[in-house]
């Protein structure tokens, strides 16, 4: 990279094996939980180093209860009320199947990878909801089946999926979103609800 050429070895042409490399740019990444954590200083040089951390449990709390309150604006005020509650569900089931044993990635359950883009998925779906169409009841079963859509089908199996909506049923039990159970009885049989 200092002198702007590769050498390759596997041209059987002397001519040809020195390649020069012009105008290009380098973009590399590092996955944090796999490979070598060390990189040569003299490449490193080459880089801006940028470390983006996982916000914490108050900043997630603070962005997509931001994101869901200016999007029920127009919504009735019970509505509104169930963003608190929304919000910290979403969070729990994340920071649950984030942190249980149940829900680690193994050879056969290698996408059971969860991360806060899994809580923007729910709040893509929470945020195309119209004002006037929703009764509390019908806004607690949207959030259910945004979250059962985002977590609950990567289950590979029903008893995975069962534990996903025990998960779910909790959040009405904390109080987090209220009539979480009544929704629920009125959502579409899941694989998982024999």
């Amino acid at each position: 990279m200092d002198y702007g050429l590769w050498y390759d070895c596997d041209e059987s042409d002397p001519n040809r094996k020195k390649k020069l490399i012009r105008d290009c740019q380098y973009i590399a990444s590092m996955n944090h939980k796999a490979g070598s954590f060390t990189v040569n200083d003299r490449l490193m040089g080459h880089f801006l180093v940028l470390v983006c951390n996982t916000p914490d449990r108050e900043d997630l709390r603070t962005i997509f209860k931001s994101i869901l309150g200016g999007h029920l604006e127009l919504f009735d005020e019970k509505i509104q009320a169930l963003n608190d509650g929304v919000t910290n569900a979403s969070i729990d089931i994340l920071e649950a199947m984030s942190k249980s044993p149940k829900f680690r990635p193994t050879t056969a359950k290698f996408h059971y990878q969860f991360n806060i883009r899994d809580v923007a998925n729910i709040y893509q779906g929470l945020v195309l909801s119209k004002p006037g169409t929703l009764d509390e009841i019908a806004f607690v079963r949207l959030w259910l089946h945004e979250a059962t859509r985002v977590f609950g089908d990567r289950m590979i199996n029903e008893h995975d999926t069962q534990m996903f909506m025990e998960l779910a049923k909790e959040m009405d039990k904390k109080e987090k979103v209220p009539n979480c159970v009544a929704a629920r009885l009125r959502l579409p049989r899941h694989t998982g609800d024999r």
